[in-house]
């Protein structure tokens, strides 16, 4: 099965963290490092259920006191709907969905599904 993915890797985050900013702890890169391995891996796991998958692991964006790193593993197959989240986001087509989010306030990392 062919999967289409735009994934920023390890590296380009790192590069676009510093270009906002962002200067993390050598824990603090640690732990992104395993979410990021994290996610990447479920996204490949919901891919294998999908007819035409399509996964999006975003670069950093910068929303007020927040460092989001938004990531999604699509069905390109299913019908899309008017159906969003309050975020506005199309999701008819979604299997899986979330964010790293780091925190500047806390300098500490989570994640949202």
């Amino acid at each position: 099965m062919r999967i289409d993915a735009r994934i920023a890797t390890l590296q380009e985050i790192s590069e676009d963290l510093t270009t906002l900013g962002v200067e993390l702890s050598y824990k603090a890169h640690k732990e992104l490092q395993q979410l990021w391995g994290y996610e990447v891996s479920n996204l490949f796991r919901y891919a294998k259920d999908a007819v035409d998958p399509w996964i999006v692991l975003g670069h950093p964006d910068k929303r007020g006191h927040q460092i989001i790193i938004e990531f999604s593993c699509s069905d390109l197959n299913k019908p899309l709907t008017n159906t969003t989240n309050w975020h506005g986001q199309s999701t008819s087509q979604w299997l899986y969905a979330g964010a790293i989010v780091w925190n500047t306030h806390d300098l500490e990392w989570s994640l949202h599904h």
